[in-house]
């Protein structure tokens, strides 16, 4: 039986969400934050060689490797779907030498064999078809490069999921792929895995608004198939909200928002 590797995005919108939200995105991507720098300190020295970074966003990563290890011969190239996010890292980190161009993780942007190192924080998530963005790693890796990457298990946001379930059967959260379905197109693309870390990561709100709004604020909308159209009741958000409350912690009086976490660094397969 085939796995499946392809989902249902709407990848327009998923440009112009994380478009419109480029201004505010650092003030409210925490866990996002988090999750980069527990990757970026995995990447280890880059003495020279070509970098890119997969979902650039606002230029956050190379910002943080330009202050906290030697870059001076490495070249930097900040790619990412969302255009507003490419011209916000242009005219935001101007201190920062990269170059940043608005692309595809399924079609990148880049010659074969030509880069050394590229890395990813919770950006493949967004990719609709797998095989093409493991195959496109492997075309744009030189031999011996290497791709490291974060990206959100299905577990992720399990108690809004619940939440919205006790609604109605709309898709009113994003899916993500299991860690099997991702190491299956792996291994199907020539690549291999060299790293492999999974944590659970739990950020906690005083009300749920708080996290829908810190949601919105930083573009992550709901952009699958089968998502519900239109405003959605009082009635409906009412009954929401009292679903999620079954998940309120009784020791800190807070609700929680979990989130699944893998972290690996591919290589070309011997």
């Amino acid at each position: 039986m085939s796995i499946a590797t392809s989902t249902h995005l709407d990848k327009n919108l998923i440009a112009d969400s994380f478009s419109s939200s480029a201004a505010t995105y650092d003030q409210l991507a925490h866990l996002q934050q988090d999750v980069a720098l527990t990757l970026l300190k995995k990447l280890g020295d880059i003495e020279h060689g070509v970098v890119a970074d997969l979902g650039c966003g606002t230029g956050f990563c190379f910002e943080w490797l330009q202050q906290n290890k030697n870059i001076s011969n490495v070249s930097l190239v900040g790619v990412d779907l969302a255009e507003g996010m490419v011209q916000f890292a242009a005219n935001s980190r101007r201190h920062v030498d990269a170059s940043w161009v608005c692309g595809d993780g399924e079609q990148l942007p880049f010659a074969d064999n030509s880069l050394d190192v590229m890395f990813s924080s919770l950006a493949i998530q967004w990719c609709e078809d797998l095989d093409s963005l493991m195959s496109e790693i492997k075309r744009v890796l030189k031999p011996g490069g290497k791709f490291w990457f974060s990206t959100l298990g299905p577990k992720t946001l399990h108690e809004l999921r619940s939440a919205w379930q006790a609604v109605d059967d709309y898709v009113h959260v994003n899916k993500f792929i299991a860690n099997d379905v991702l190491k299956a197109s792996i291994k199907k693309n020539g690549l291999s895995v060299n790293d492999w870390q999974e944590s659970f990561e739990v950020y906690y709100y005083d009300e749920v608004r708080d996290l829908t709004k810190e949601l919105k604020g930083i573009g992550a909308h709901n952009v699958n198939e089968g998502r519900p159209v239109g405003l959605t009741g009082k009635t409906r958000v009412l009954k929401f909200k009292q679903a999620y409350e079954e998940f309120r912690q009784h020791e800190t009086g807070k609700l929680p928002a979990t989130y699944e976490v893998y972290y690996g660094c591919l290589a070309q397969a011997q």
